[in-house]
């Protein structure tokens, strides 16, 4: 793979959305911090399905996961985008 680190990130992202909305949607009176159990999900899963191993790849991953995760929120915010 050429890219693990990006296509961990990526992977992780996506899943990191889709895992908020569905918790979002199942418990609407959820705390803000519900938004870790996306985040550990996508590292998890992203890191996994790169091919990533040891300790670089979890401080890695998650840093970038949640960079790019913070730009696309702000994006959206800016961009008055609501998630269901």
């Amino acid at each position: 793979m050429r890219w693990p680190y990006a296509t961990a990130s990526v992977i992780g992202v996506a899943i990191v959305f889709a895992t908020n909305a569905t918790l979002a949607a199942m418990i609407p009176a959820a705390p803000p911090a519900i938004g870790m159990i996306g985040l550990l999900a996508g590292v998890t899963v992203g890191t996994r399905l790169a091919g990533l191993e040891g300790a670089r790849a979890w401080v890695v991953v998650p840093v970038i996961t949640l960079a790019i995760g913070l730009i696309l929120g702000g994006i959206l915010a800016i961009s008055d985008v609501r998630l269901p």
